[in-house]
């Protein structure tokens, strides 16, 4: 079975925003949204694309959350070339996926944040470790500053950690 989490890239670049949700499958991030449908890609590749914004890390407990299932879920998703009009979907995706990897219902009525996705599954004790990789890449002071005090605030109890899932495998 495939280890997972759940990423949280905190805000959204140049403009206001609830930020963004994707989800790591093995060495894989799936991330929904930008009209495009589903984007996969490697881990590391992910990070490095989305370094000028802090992003909170949950590792899933694999005995609540089947990394098989989700898998099954997003890749069914994937191949169906899912995708909408409009995007902020990237939440109930990331919703969906975990739901459909649960024993017990992980509700994704109503969720329409990111933020909301990842209090939930901090709420169920879905995650096994929580860590902050903070953003890096040229940035100017006003938004290094603004992206510290985002972050500080929304995830209090969160040490800083870097990425420990390159490594992961399907």
């Amino acid at each position: 079975m495939p280890k997972t989490a759940l990423l949280t890239p905190v805000y959204n670049p140049g403009i206001f925003g609830p930020g963004h949700s994707a989800l790591v499958i093995g060495p894989k991030v799936y991330s929904f949204g930008d009209n495009g449908g589903w984007s996969v890609m490697a881990s590391k590749t992910y990070m490095q694309n989305n370094r000028r914004r802090s992003v909170l890390v949950q590792h899933l407990d694999g005995n609540k959350v089947d990394g098989d299932a989700m898998f099954r879920y997003v890749e069914g998703s994937v191949n169906d070339n899912a995708w909408y009009v409009w995007n902020g979907l990237c939440s109930h995706q990331a919703a969906y996926a975990i739901d459909a990897a649960t024993t017990e219902t992980f509700d994704p009525v109503g969720f329409n944040t990111p933020y909301a996705v990842a209090a939930t599954v901090a709420e169920k004790k879905y995650e096994t470790d929580r860590y902050l990789v903070l953003a890096t890449g040229p940035k100017s002071e006003i938004e290094s500053l603004k992206d510290l005090m985002h972050t500080v605030a929304k995830y209090p109890h969160a040490p800083v950690g870097q990425p420990k899932f390159f490594e992961w495998q399907i």
